[in-house]
């Protein structure tokens, strides 16, 4: 079983809820959320910050790089460019580049190229290795946040 498998699974009995009441409180499917909880899909950015939001936790938490479950509130929207900007600047930190990292992580090194020309953030797996290798948290790395522990 996934971390993250584990932690939504905790989330949602510490509230006795299926994934029923957590579409009608949260938006998300039950068929998606269902799929989140086989391991079957990994959720998009967009619904794994609403299960955060919803339960108070961080990314970091849900993917399994945290243990406190109560994080501050963060009232920063997730940006893309500060992803690519923080990124860039870990990666130097860290004197290491992409290739090196992608190579390491197993990701295909023209993954940044992709979320450069369109935009488009990580999958959760990648920003959640990303963040561990780089000694940073996800809620830093997309920009949620000004804190890098």
């Amino acid at each position: 079983m996934s971390k993250f498998v584990e932690r939504f699974t905790l989330l949602l009995q510490s509230k006795n809820m299926n994934t029923q009441s957590l579409k009608k409180e949260v938006g998300i499917s039950t068929t998606q959320s269902g799929r989140y909880l086989s391991g079957y899909y990994e959720p998009s950015l967009k619904n794994a910050l609403k299960i955060c939001d919803y339960f108070g936790c961080s990314l970091d938490y849900l993917m399994g790089l945290d243990t406190e479950i109560n994080r501050n509130k963060q009232t920063q929207a997730p940006s893309v460019d500060k992803f690519l900007n923080r990124y860039n600047s870990l990666l130097k930190e860290n004197n290491t580049n992409h290739h090196r990292v992608a190579k390491e992580l197993k990701f295909n090194r023209n993954n940044l190229i992709y979320w450069q020309q369109h935009k488009t953030f990580p999958s959760l797996t990648i920003l959640a290795n990303l963040a561990q290798h780089l000694h940073t948290s996800i809620e830093y790395l997309i920009g949620r946040s000004d804190n890098t522990n």
